[in-house]
């Protein structure tokens, strides 16, 4: 994973002000920066508020819409680091939540709901399955309340970002498989069968419209409605449809 920068969107936000989760190049390194009210020479524009390093490999980050200063990564290991980024650092006293898999392997994808809930994709395991689903907030956190997908790699998994409906989340995987999941059920809502699986994104402000690319890079845009009401499905189960845009 290379460098990312994000910008940090919360329910109950920090006022006016603009926050931004970055991750720097070797993924070893989270920072939290605010847009400077004035820019200037020594800080550029932008003000560092927040540090930590010492992660392996980090391949995936994310921040609580509704929790603010709550952020997560996911390494290359499978681990899984929720923490309070609203104060200083101390070494080995920071996690709101630390998450092993039964298997070591990379945690792809990374995602947060209005409820507390964390959305963890993993590289694929002939042992374990690929996406679990936490409660931050349980006095049984450190155990998944749903887990979905055996022996397949998960690139992307997201919440739907509605508060109508915290509980809906979209997975991408590496099989050309995109599908939707209620965490109140145990099977999909439905699965598309597409190339672009890669980087989901859904809309703060619309919880039907979401976007996804595939490797190359190129970007669609999909309506759900049209997903969960389509009639043409092919005798595995795979909804036969096309993008809005």
């Amino acid at each position: 994973m290379s460098g990312t920068i994000t910008r940090i969107i919360n329910r109950d936000s920090f006022g006016e002000e603009d926050r931004f989760l970055a991750v720097n190049p070797n993924g070893k390194v989270v920072n939290i920066y605010q847009a400077a009210d004035d820019y200037d020479d020594d800080n550029e524009g932008m003000i560092k508020l927040y540090e930590r390093g010492g992660f392996e490999e980090i391949q995936c980050s994310d921040f609580s819409p509704k929790e603010p200063g709550v952020v997560g990564v996911g390494d290359t290991q499978g681990n899984v680091h929720i923490f309070d980024t609203t104060h200083a650092y101390e070494q080995g006293n920071d996690d709101i939540l630390r998450l092993n898999t039964k298997d070591p392997r990379a945690c792809y994808s990374l995602s947060f709901n209005d409820t507390g809930y964390a959305l963890a994709a993993f590289d694929k395991s002939r042992q374990d399955l690929s996406v679990k689903v936490y409660d931050i907030h349980s006095n049984s956190r450190n155990k998944p309340i749903v887990e979905y997908i055996p022996n397949e790699v998960i690139v992307s998994a997201k919440f739907i970002c509605a508060k109508s409906e915290p509980f809906v989340f979209l997975a991408g995987s590496h099989k050309k498989l995109l599908r939707e999941f209620d965490t109140r059920a145990s099977k999909h809502v439905f699965q598309l069968g597409t190339k672009c699986t890669y980087n989901i994104n859904t809309d703060y402000d619309n919880p039907f419209i979401f976007s996804s690319s595939n490797e190359e890079g190129s970007l669609t845009f999909w309506d759900r409605r049209k997903l969960t009401q389509v009639q043409s499905v092919n005798s595995s189960g795979v909804i036969n449809e096309s993008p809005v845009l």
